[in-house]
């Protein structure tokens, strides 16, 4: 079996963060998601469950720095992936 660590961009969009307050069909536990859906076309590009075991760290292992973070999430086929993303900031004044 090959492993293909090709970079392989998935696209660009806004990142959020979506929180489920906890509930009764739940158990009553907040839950929280990854969310990412490319600009123009809309489509999902990540959406993974966030929980205590994900670490977030730069390309190289260490704590993020710069704009640059990795951390593992699962791909929409399911499988358990490296993840890394570019953030950029926009600040909206209203």
């Amino acid at each position: 079996m090959s492993v293909d660590k090709a970079w392989k961009e998935r696209g660009v969009g806004d990142l959020k963060i979506n929180i489920r307050p906890g509930h009764s069909s739940n158990g009553n536990k907040t839950t929280a998601r990854f969310l990412l859906r490319a600009d123009g076309s809309h489509r999902v590009v990540l959406n993974s469950p966030i929980n205590k075991l994900i670490k977030v760290q730069d390309p190289t292992g260490g704590p993020p720095k710069g704009r640059t973070a990795c951390f593992a999430a699962f791909d929409m086929e399911g499988k358990l992936t490296l993840m890394q993303v570019k953030v950029c900031f926009s600040i909206f004044f209203f």
